[in-house]
């Protein structure tokens, strides 16, 4: 379990650090854009595994 003292001083740092928020969700950004890819391209495949039978 963190500390919460610890998630604070992430949280401070955010908040005047503008490169690292940037870099903050643009990681989170680009991890949604690949599962989203992930997920279509798993569905694709399942629904026409599941329209050939």
């Amino acid at each position: 379990m963190e500390h919460p003292h610890m998630s604070l001083g992430g949280f401070c740092i955010m908040l005047f650090k503008k490169s690292w928020r940037i870099a903050y969700f643009r990681m989170f950004d680009n991890m949604y854009d690949k599962m989203y890819v992930l997920f279509v391209v798993y569905w694709a495949g399942l629904t026409r595994t599941t329209t050939e039978n």
